[in-house]
């Protein structure tokens, strides 16, 4: 009798931990792999949005070959309410070839603050240019967004786009 009970006890345990669904690879996107697009592709954009995100309702990260050696790089961050701090960190990659692998070339991180005026932090956005790289390679970017609330919870997206071949002359 105590074996069946251990039994039943036993396979109620294990019904119950595959029951639920688990969403992690989903959001944060492990198994995105990015695609080299084709030459005549000049950007790749990346927009995440979040319903079941307590603070980040979305983040977008976008790539532009502008020719001559010059990408234009834009992120933004959402938040659902206002929030204490926002951070987004860029990294740049380029694709390999002999390595069949994107190397990180750079980085570039923005905080943004809020500074106790008038104007609520909830949205941030960036846009520039990264210039004098090599041409004819590939790059992609990756983004990290976070957003840290008064109550002291954090939480974070993840974002990468496709890789775009940077031009020598015009796109």
């Amino acid at each position: 009798m105590k074996k069946n009970i251990k039994f039943v006890i036993s396979l109620i345990f294990f019904g119950l931990l595959f029951m639920f669904n688990s969403f992690a690879e989903e959001r944060i996107g492990i198994d995105y792999k990015s695609q080299l697009l084709p030459s005549g592709v000049h950007f790749s954009i990346q927009q995440k949005i979040d319903p079941r995100g307590r603070y980040i309702a979305s983040s977008g990260l976008s790539i532009t070959n502008k020719g001559y050696g010059v990408l234009e790089v834009y992120a933004d961050t959402l938040a659902y309410e206002a929030v204490k701090k926002i951070k987004m960190t860029i990294y740049l990659d380029q694709w390999n070839e002999d390595e069949n692998d994107w190397v990180q070339i750079d980085s570039k991180s923005m905080t943004y603050e809020y500074d106790g005026g008038d104007e609520d932090l909830h949205e941030v956005s960036e846009s520039f240019l990264v210039e004098n790289l090599e041409t004819e390679k590939y790059y992609r970017l990756r983004g990290l967004h976070a957003v840290w609330s008064f109550d002291g919870f954090m939480e974070s997206h993840a974002t990468m786009t496709d890789g775009v071949l940077l031009t020598s002359g015009p796109t």
